[in-house]
């Protein structure tokens, strides 16, 4: 299963449909190079750390409804940020 995640993320950023954290894609120019994978990474990896602060303000806050917001918005970025970083790391150029 994992495997198959796997490749379909890399058809998807070679052919630029994978958004930024942003929602913009990953690369103007497909196939994406190395330093644009790099910032892609980068992004989402910011990204990930604002969604897990704001889980973390919205629980000693007493707001359950926006902290299981934040902890979705949170475990989609990291499960993306994982796939850029293997990408990154099985990427060639």
């Amino acid at each position: 299963m994992r495997t198959n995640l796997i490749a379909a993320f890399l058809v998807l950023v070679a052919a630029g449909g994978i958004a930024r954290a942003s929602g913009a894609p990953a690369c103007d120019d497909p196939p994406c190079s190395k330093r644009e994978m790099q910032a892609y990474e980068n992004r989402l990896g910011k990204h990930m750390l604002r969604a897990q602060q704001l889980r973390f303000e919205a629980m000693s806050r007493g707001e359950p409804k926006r902290q299981a917001r934040f902890d979705r918005e949170f475990k989609r970025t990291q499960r993306r940020w994982t796939d850029a970083k293997r990408a990154l790391e099985t990427a060639g150029n």
